[in-house]
């Protein structure tokens, strides 16, 4: 036999291709089966959000008003205008 020969299938009944497709959806079902197993036997913790204590409300409160003040500080100074007369002086308009 000649080594130049193209050899079909390389001794298999069915396609090397076909081969490699099967072990793809061989490996899907067992993921699948895996993750319904592990959602079936392990416990899931339905504890949920527990409530806040008393310093976590006050320590958000504290933050809640910093915040409001710094954007009420950045409102007041978008409202200012600089106004230059090409001298590379400027003066502040309040408008």
């Amino acid at each position: 036999m000649s080594p130049i020969l193209k050899r079909d299938n390389m001794g298999y009944d069915i396609a090397p291709a076909a081969i490699v497709v099967l072990c793809m959806c061989g490996a899907g079902v067992l993921l699948v089966m895996c993750y319904a197993a592990s959602r079936l036997f392990m416990s899931v913790d339905s504890n949920g959000l527990k409530p806040l204590t008393v310093d976590q409300h006050e320590y958000m409160a504290t933050v809640r008003a910093r915040n409001l003040d710094i954007l009420a500080s950045e409102a007041r100074m978008s409202r200012r205008l600089v106004v230059g007369d090409g001298s590379g002086l400027a003066k502040v308009v309040w408008g």
